[in-house]
């Protein structure tokens, strides 16, 4: 684990300190997007149409990857097609977004809800951000009908297509869940493991148990070596307090430096902003710390951010 985290550091370190002092972040937003392509093309290959089909059809099917864990698919999958989206909406770019049909399907055959949700949120913001660009009020108006409209329809989809009965039952199965009426045994070990995690961190709360070690509390509680569901849960149980804030620190500077910038006419600041709202929804329902490609998104925010406040700066001096 040590040896991942140095490796995967020199890594982000060396791609963040390339692109903040160029103006070429879009080529580092366009290597994400198609390397998310390829990452999609070969999954789908392995396994096949009719096996992608009969898994995301079927909510009783969800299992491992050996691409890895499912949600750690979908998130990539997820960020994936936001930059799509992004090229999509703001930059009306639709030459090869095909493709993104593709991530799309890879995303209803994990069954990420996480994903999924994290997904939709992502697009709502690009869309909401875009529209404040506008200065003609009927335009935004129309948009915000078509944008109603096209939301009702990918609803009626989602119930009526079986392709995406395996995540819309999960779906179901959550709200239960959360509603006391039900729900599935997935939902309900997840509460289970986030009580018995906020359990631990009141034991151990400034330096937690150590990284990776979480496991040893569901192994002890509920007889299986889980994670925790839940990467906030995870770092304070791994990391306490101190580790916990170490690791959202990151997500704090982006943030803060999101809100310095959110009048900057550059409008990739609506896709940095649509990625980091993502990614802090996503953590409420997995583990993210340890997924090398979270890094490679910081690296993408903050060297994107760095570029947005190079641009300012010399607007502001000429």
């Amino acid at each position: 684990m040590s040896n991942t985290i140095c490796q995967v550091f020199v890594c982000t370190f060396v791609i963040y300190m390339y692109f903040s002092q160029t103006c070429e972040i879009r080529s580092l937003i366009k290597i994400i997007m198609f390397s998310g392509y390829v990452y999609a093309f070969v999954v789908f290959s392995d396994y096949g149409f009719t096996d992608i089909f009969r898994i995301a059809s079927d909510s009783m099917m969800r299992e491992g990857s050996k691409y890895g864990n499912l949600n750690y698919i979908g998130m990539i999958m997820s960020i994936n097609i936001l930059i799509s989206a992004y090229d999509a909406i703001c930059e009306k770019k639709h030459t090869y977004h095909l493709l993104a049909v593709l991530s799309l399907i890879i995303l209803a055959a994990t069954q990420s809800r996480t994903a999924l949700i994290s997904l939709v949120a992502g697009i709502c913001i690009i869309i909401y951000m875009n529209l404040k660009r506008e200065d003609n009020q009927k335009v935004i108006l129309n948009r915000i009908v078509l944008m109603i409209f096209l939301i009702c329809v990918g609803l009626i989809v989602l119930q009526n297509t079986s392709f995406f009965t395996g995540i819309n039952q999960r779906m179901f199965e959550l709200i239960g869940t959360l509603s006391g009426k039900g729900g599935d045994d997935s939902s309900g070990i997840r509460v289970i493991l986030m009580k018995i995690g906020l359990e631990q961190f009141m034991q151990t709360p400034i330096l937690g148990i150590g990284i990776n070690n979480s496991k040893l509390v569901s192994l002890r509680y509920v007889g299986h070596a889980y994670y925790l569901h839940n990467n906030y849960i995870e770092m304070l149980v791994n990391g306490g307090i101190i580790g916990f804030l170490i690791y959202y620190s990151f997500y704090m500077k982006i943030g803060i430096g999101i809100f310095r910038n959110r009048f900057s006419q550059n409008k990739e600041i609506i896709l940095f902003t649509a990625i980091w709202f993502a990614l802090l929804l996503m953590d409420v329902g997995t583990v993210s710390y340890y997924a090398k490609d979270i890094y490679i998104y910081f690296a993408l925010l903050f060297a994107g951010l760095s570029n947005i406040n190079i641009e300012s700066n010399y607007y502001a001096d000429n």
